[in-house]
């Protein structure tokens, strides 16, 4: 049977209404799934708060105020990390979803983001929320070719939701830790270049340098040169929460041009061979710190 060219069009028009219906179907299917599980204007997030596993679910809380970020746990509360929280909160806006991996509760302790299992996360502006998920586990691939980027990702599940989504990135990693990870730990951070004036009291003692036109004045310039590169970046490491000063054993201060004056103060621990060590950089926190930690670093190596 031959087929006129008004019949060819008509079937012609059919399949490609056909093909292009097709195609609408198929990408709706797709895109079955939210591609943005959460909108996050990092710049109007006033505080987010935290229940993590690592912490039992005990809710940690930080704060913005005045563009500066605390965290605090009950009546505990310290400054956060620095630069933490724009990279934290940036794992929000890098989120993005690849699959869903469950659409049903059977699959949330497959995936860890059961209530016990998971970290719940809740981000607020102004005291509304505006996201509320839980995280669980974390997946990392090698690459299988050279020049091939490994892929991390995570489970998510939004808390008024079964599905579990997997998404780009290390949020799962990011928000698995206790609220003691996210205190600033700084005693010291300085560029050795400002500084000026070095002042030790210990023993009853009193040690100062000063640094004029031709370079340290009474020690040797290598010396403490190397005594200062080891105070770049000093952070403490176990938190001595609830201590009370009294009179120090040691007292370090450090001025210079382009820099606050820096005073690292230490005290008698309660803990034998202990020390406690305090920092105007960080003056609400105590750190407890032995004989070859910290304490050295900062009161011992000074050359004489």
């Amino acid at each position: 049977m031959k087929l006129n060219n008004k019949t060819l069009l008509i079937v012609f028009g059919v399949l490609l209404g056909l093909y292009f219906l097709g195609t609408q179907l198929k990408g709706k299917q797709e895109r079955s799934f939210k591609e943005e599980l959460v909108r996050v204007d990092t710049a109007k997030v006033s505080s987010l708060l935290l229940y993590s596993k690592a912490d039992g679910h005990k809710e940690v809380k930080f704060s913005r105020e005045n563009g500066q970020w605390t965290v605090s746990q009950g009546e505990l509360s310290s400054n956060v990390q620095p630069n933490f929280m724009p990279q934290l909160l940036n794992e929000f806006v890098s989120m993005k979803t690849k699959r869903v991996a469950g659409v049903s509760k059977a699959n949330w302790e497959k995936y860890e983001v059961t209530d016990s299992l998971g970290s719940r996360i809740k981000i607020l502006e102004g005291g509304k929320v505006k996201a509320d998920l839980t995280v669980g586990k974390f997946d990392f691939k090698q690459p299988q070719q050279q020049g091939q980027q490994p892929t991390m990702s995570s489970f998510v599940r939004l808390t008024d939701e079964e599905k579990v989504y997997v998404v780009d990135g290390a949020i799962s990693m990011a928000f698995s830790r206790g609220f003691e990870a996210f205190r600033d730990r700084t005693l010291a951070t300085v560029n050795k270049a400002n500084i000026t004036k070095v002042t030790l009291e210990k023993d009853g003692q009193t040690t100062a340098y000063a640094k004029g036109q031709e370079g340290w004045q009474g020690i040797d310039s290598t010396a403490i040169d190397q005594y200062l590169t080891g105070l770049g970046n000093v952070q403490g490491s176990q938190f001595k929460d609830g201590f009370s000063p009294s009179t120090p054993l040691a007292k370090l201060t450090l001025e210079g041009n382009n820099m606050k004056t820096l005073e690292l103060n230490c005290y008698p621990s309660d803990a034998a061979g202990k020390f406690v060590v305090n920092s105007s950089a960080n003056p609400s926190v105590f750190f407890e710190t032995d004989s070859v930690g910290v304490f050295k670093t900062v009161y011992l190596d000074l050359p004489k």
